[in-house]
């Protein structure tokens, strides 16, 4: 073990170079190779989260990494210190990974096997690398990866992962956050609106003829009462406020 304020001062605590290590080496071979081989990887079970969150904050300032044997020889391959891009993307892998470290490896291995056998690996690879890529906060590559933790686990199916990590990637994040904390009718017109748009909730029009008709009996007086909309949580939207986010 090393303490951590020995490469980067203004961090407290201790982390094990071996776990830093093989995190850093997980990661830069996954935007290589498809991220499903690094899901079933044994050492993902071996990186804390509290440990990764360090690694992260270090992978993203130049002159860190480079001082730590092996990680810098990954660091100058891999140019991490001159292509801001590529920190980024790495970092929103390490935030997707580091979901599988409560699930047992056999488990992890038996549901990409079951996939491989319908020959979907390449395609589920690389469309998770494809929206990681084009994702625009951190936080939405830990919405995915707890949504991939639910197909491991064949609580939703490979399609239903799909069409949930499209809407993940489509959605404005505060929105989602703000689903989370509050019941729909509580949410502002534009927060429903917008997540109506992407299918995380559902969106209907209340047709007010009948209570026009009703008003009209009881008062003689024909008034017009517009029609109005309503939105109420989709099966998808429950599956992320539940789950995800």
């Amino acid at each position: 073990m090393i303490k951590i304020t020995h490469i980067c001062p203004h961090l407290d605590g201790f982390v094990s170079l071996t776990h830093v290590s093989k995190l850093v080496a997980i990661t830069c071979k996954t935007i290589k190779m498809n991220i499903l081989n690094a899901v079933k990887s044994k050492e993902i079970t071996e990186i804390t989260k509290d440990l990764t969150e360090i690694a992260i904050d270090q992978m993203l300032q130049d002159g860190i990494l480079k001082d730590i044997p092996f990680i810098g020889t990954i660091y100058n391959v891999y140019n991490l210190s001159q292509n801001v891009s590529n920190a980024f993307f790495t970092k929103k892998i390490i935030k997707f990974l580091l979901e599988f470290n409560d699930i047992p490896e056999t488990e992890r291995i038996e549901f990409i096997t079951k996939i491989e056998n319908k020959k979907e690996t390449q395609k589920v690879g690389e469309k998770i690398l494809i929206i990681l890529n084009r994702f625009d906060d951190f936080d939405k590559a830990t919405i995915l990866g707890k949504l991939f933790k639910l197909t491991i686990r064949e609580e939703i199916e490979v399609s239903t992962f799909t069409r949930l990590a499209h809407m993940v990637d489509k959605v404005y994040l505060q929105d989602l956050k703000e689903l989370k904390n509050n019941y729909v009718k509580n949410l502002e017109f534009d927060t429903k609106h917008n997540l109506s748009q992407v299918g995380i909730l559902n969106q209907s029009i209340k047709d007010n003829r009948e209570h026009e008709e009703y008003a009209f009996k009881n008062t003689g007086r024909r008034e017009f009462y517009p029609p109005k909309f309503e939105y109420k949580i989709s099966d998808y939207g429950e599956i992320l406020k539940k789950h995800a986010i």
